[in-house]
């Protein structure tokens, strides 16, 4: 967009335009959290292998989580020029409650899917989330 400096201020701002991945897919209760992860790819690791890690042994390996639904988020290439996003990929674990999720953070099965992430994510930020829909 030739008017995007005149709206956002992109030296700023965190943004990832990304495609959806259902990885798992199970009925979510109303109060259902999100445990969201973010990643970024480490610095001397190509964009293919972060993607297929995630979608491959990483999602294999959470499978263990007992979470309701798995989701990956992966960034789509964005216009030359630009500066890299703030994150490569988002991976969002599905709980019944935010005990669930946090303990999932914690267990020996997250501390196995994190070893398949190792040399391709470098750091990662984690959030729990209940959605709010508005109708």
């Amino acid at each position: 967009m030739s008017d995007e400096a005149n709206f956002i201020d992109t030296s700023r701002t965190g943004v990832a335009v990304t495609s959806r991945h259902l990885l798992s897919d199970g009925r979510l209760p109303p109060d259902a959290v999100k445990l969201i992860t973010l990643l970024r790819r480490a610095p001397n690791a190509p964009e293919p292998p972060l993607a297929e890690a995630l979608m491959g042994p990483y999602s294999e390996a959470v499978s263990e989580a007992g979470a309701l639904r798995h989701e990956a988020l992966i960034t789509l290439a964005d216009r030359a020029g630009r500066p890299p996003f703030s994150v490569q990929a988002i991976d969002m674990l599905w709980f019944a409650s935010p005990e669930d999720a946090l303990a999932w953070t914690g267990s020996d099965a997250a501390y196995r899917a994190a070893w398949q992430l190792s040399g391709v994510a470098f750091g990662a930020e984690r959030l729990i989330a209940r959605p709010n829909r508005v109708v």
